[in-house]
């Protein structure tokens, strides 16, 4: 069948009438002339609910008399899975982010500090931690997780960083995404472990 052809999407019924294999034919078709990277949220969506999408997330942390401090990003209030939490920074891995010549994901979080982090600058190497299976809202996701030491000259900066007894606190109690914590745990014990080290 040639479904780009037709001036109107195929209606559900129409769609429903149809066996999984033409289904499959027809998205395909659809989805052909699109450019790769970064695309419309409806779209977005489905691709995340029907495959698994690749994500990095990083743990910015500050030392300040001593102790950590992690910076958390307040998601809008028009955030279509999370309005309103507090969360990580993060960003989903596009094909069009920058290559280095050992294919690491460093595009990716060159883009996460230039967008969410603004303000904030790495001042140190980005340390992995095991990456995680995420099944949410969202769809599903496997994030590849870093922390690495950061440092602002001014207050001017999006989010805020919190003391991990403020995360634990009641006022995020709610408000964090629950995998946040799990991260955060973790790089916290990596922080802990490089600083006893050092």
């Amino acid at each position: 069948m040639n479904y780009l052809g037709k001036f109107q999407p195929p209606s559900a019924e129409d769609i429903a009438t149809l066996d999984p294999a033409e289904r499959a034919d027809m998205a395909a078709a659809l989805l052909e002339g699109l450019e790769p990277g970064r695309q419309p949220l409806n779209l977005f969506k489905q691709l995340a609910r029907l495959t698994v999408v690749s994500t990095v997330e990083v743990v910015p942390i500050r030392t300040v008399k001593k102790q950590p401090e992690i910076w958390l990003g307040k998601r809008s209030e028009n955030d279509p899975w999370w309005p309103n939490k507090w969360a990580l920074p993060g960003v989903v891995v596009l094909p069009s982010d920058t290559h280095d010549n050992q294919n690491t994901l460093l595009g990716p979080v060159a883009r996460l500090f230039e967008s969410e982090l603004r303000g904030i600058r790495q001042i140190d190497d980005l340390y992995q931690l095991p990456s995680q299976f995420r099944f949410d809202d969202r769809g599903n996701e496997v994030t590849t997780q870093y922390w690495t030491h950061v440092e602002t000259d001014e207050e001017q900066y999006d989010g805020r960083f919190f003391a991990l007894d403020d995360i634990r606190d009641a006022e995020l109690d709610g408000s964090l995404l629950k995998e946040g914590l799990i991260t955060i745990d973790r790089a916290i014990a990596d922080y802990q472990i490089r600083r006893t080290q050092a």
